[in-house]
Order: C-alpha cells, then sequence, then structure tokens
C-alpha cells in the first residue's frame, strides 16, 4: 500500500511538470498515520503529503490526520508535521477544514502544532479521541475563524480553559461536543450563547449519563441561543422544566434530540400557542419514563413535524400514538408522516378547468 502511494504521488507530480491539471482535482487529502511502524515510515508519509502541498492543489480545503496511535520521536533530518505546515504555510492557505483522529493519548504535540499552522484560515475542525491540554487550548485561541467545532470523545485535563477559548469564535454556527468527564460545563455553554450569536448548531452529549451541565445553565442557554438544531444526549439536566423552556423559548428550532433523557416525563404538554411551529424532526429514543400524551400533543401542535423516533415502550407494531396524526413506521423507532394525496374535492375548479379545455380541443 505505501508503494501505491508513492506511485500515485509520482503521477500527480508528472502531472503538473507536463502541463496537466490533474492536481487541480485534489479536495481532499487523508493521511494515516496509525500504519506507520516506525519513525522512518512517519518520515516517509510526512514526505509525500509535503510532494502533494508542493503541488498548490488550488481546490484542497480539507485534511484528514489518522493518528490513532503513539508517534514517534523523528531521528535527526526526519520531517515533522510541525516543521511541515510551518514552512509551507502560504502553500496551505486554501485548507479550511482540518479533522484528526488522535489515541486519547496526553501527549499529541504533532497535532496541537498542526492546529496552530493552520490557524488563520481553519473554517471546521473536527478532534476524536483527544485529551485536551494547555497545548491544544494555545493552539484553538488562535482560531478565530472557526464556523464550525466537532469534539468527540474528549478528555479535559483543564476544563476551566474552554469557555474563554469559545469566545474567540465569533463566527461559530455549529458546535457539537462528545465527552468523558463530570466537570462542570455551565460557563462554557453561557459562553457559546454569549459571545456565538451566530450558532445554529448545538450538540452536547455523554457516553454514559452526565450531569455536567445543570438545567440552569441549558435554560439560560435556550434563553439567549437562536439554535435551529439541538442535540441533548445522556444529559441528565434535560427534565420537563427544560423542555417547557425550549417550548416557549425555542421558536427557531427545526430539529430536537432529546436520546436518553431519563429525568424527561412529559407532564408538561405543548398547546398551539406553546410549540415548535417550525419543527421539523424529534428524536425521543432512549426516553424510558415519557408519557404519551406529550407524543400526541407535539404531533398535533407542530404542524411541520416530518419525522419522529419513539423511544421504545411507545413503539409498538405498526401502529402507535402517532399513527392518528398521517406518521407511519419506516424502520425500527423511526416515524415519518406521509404526504397525503390531494382528494378530488380539493381539486374539483382545476379538473373541471381541464375538462373544458379538453372539449374545446376536439370541437
Amino acid at each position: 500500500m505505501p508503494d501505491e502511494i508513492t506511485r500515485i504521488v509520482d503521477l500527480l507530480v508528472e502531472s503538473r511538470r507536463n502541463g496537466f491539471s490533474h492536481p487541480d482535482l485534489i479536495e481532499s487529502v487523508i493521511t494515516d498515520l496509525s500504519s506507520c511502524i516506525n519513525s522512518e515510515e512517519f518520515g516517509h508519509s510526512i514526505e509525500l503529503l509535503e510532494t502533494i502541498l508542493k503541488l498548490r492543489p488550488p481546490n484542497l480545503t480539507n485534511l484528514f490526520f489518522d493518528i490513532h496511535c503513539p508517534i514517534f520521536s523523528p531521528t535527526p533530518g526526519t520531517p515533522t508535521l510541525h516543521h511541515l505546515f510551518h514552512r509551507l504555510h502560504s502553500v496551505c492557505s486554501t485548507i479550511s477544514s482540518l479533522v484528526l483522529l488522535g489515541n486519547g493519548g496526553t501527549y499529541h504535540g504533532h497535532m496541537n502544532d498542526l492546529i496552530a499552522a493552520l490557524s488563520s484560515h481553519l473554517e471546521s475542525l473536527t478532534l476524536t479521541h483527544f485529551t485536551l491540554d494547555l497545548g491544544t487550548y494555545n493552539a484553538l485561541r488562535l482560531c478565530t475563524s472557526l464556523r464550525e467545532v466537532s469534539m468527540n470523545y474528549i478528555h479535559a485535563d483543564d476544563g476551566h480553559c474552554l469557555p474563554a477559548i469559545v469566545q474567540r469564535w465569533p463566527n461559530l454556527r455549529r458546535f457539537h461536543y462528545a465527552y468523558n468527564l463530570r466537570g462542570n460545563l455551565d460557563s462554557t455553554v453561557t459562553c457559546l450563547s454569549v459571545s456565538c450569536l451566530e450558532l445554529e448548531d448545538f450538540a452536547l452529549v455523554c457516553n454514559g449519563f452526565s450531569s455536567a451541565v445543570t438545567t440552569g445553565g441549558m435554560m439560560s442557554f435556550i434563553d439567549r441561543c437562536g439554535a435551529k438544531r439541538i442535540r441533548l444526549a445522556g444529559i441528565s439536566a434535560v427534565d420537563d422544566r427544560l423542555v417547557f423552556c425550549t417550548l416557549l423559548r425555542g421558536r427557531r428550532l427545526e430539529h430536537l434530540d432529546l436520546e436518553r433523557s431519563h429525568h424527561f416525563m412529559g407532564s408538561i404538554t405543548p398547546s398551539r400557542k406553546e410549540s415548535w411551529p417550525d419543527l421539523r424532526s424529534l428524536s425521543l429514543l432512549g426516553c424510558p419514563y415519557l408519557c404519551q400524551e406529550f407524543v400526541e400533543k407535539v404531533a398535533r401542535a407542530c404542524p411541520k413535524l416530518e419525522e419522529v423516533v419513539l423511544p421504545d415502550h411507545l413503539n409498538v407494531g405498526q401502529n402507535s400514538c402517532l399513527s392518528p396524526f398521517g406518521f407511519r413506521r419506516e424502520q425500527g423507532n423511526v416515524w415519518r408522516k406521509v404526504a397525503e394525496m390531494p382528494s378530488i374535492r380539493k381539486n374539483k375548479g382545476e379538473i373541471r378547468g381541464a375538462m373544458s379545455r379538453l372539449i374545446k380541443r376536439f370541437k
């Protein structure tokens, strides 16, 4: 496989040398460093990446690095990610999206340096299996143009640093955070609602069941934030009070996911005046104590609702509490609204006009 990649890179170089535009077709580069078994292979992978970057592919916007293994200490003279991107900074000006798959370890200096090197024009950043350390925070502070941030399976050595960093992302539209920690995230959530006024898509996901954010903290967030898509999975703060707050304040909501909300029972049911007028999808999977009346009221009160994911205890057979409202089971726990067939009565005038034109044509 490494030999094959080398041949591909050589062909791209030859294409550019002969005046062909094949390198211009490159939009993404995936660099798998997890397969490097020693520092020599690591260095060779970096050299291949450097060769591609030196071709200056004008449409290259996305970089993906798979580094879910220990990074070898390069031998003297071997290139590193840090030196590569700082040396070729001007060449990388088109790169706006960076995805880093780590190994959850505490040391990843290469990755922190990479974030810092691309920070001035980075708009999208995804970190998976990461431990956020001081180096990561320092690099994230430089990324003031970010519009999308996704942090998955995150450990935080120093969680209180995140709010100050969020304040430096005024253009942020999407923030997804899946974590493994028990610290308090209220200040981070508050900073998002105050500093990121364009935020439209917010997700907070715990792999277990977390109290890292309080009901009051989330209510304050919803009060200030105009997000269209909210996902809260495995968050103990989701209860009837919070849902009632979203009914009153979340008027722009189009997609709401309350997966694994064990404290949510649905005792407060929405009316037409207290509903989500633009809601299109609602996920209630893993809400074991949710009452049927809440689901029925949502289906009746939300005119644009198209998809509902039911909890297991309400997802029985081919008919459910959603059936009377025109929903049909699509697969598993997913129910979708069936488009209404136009009735003849509604289109009687249109049909009469068409028949009249047809008769005139044959007279």
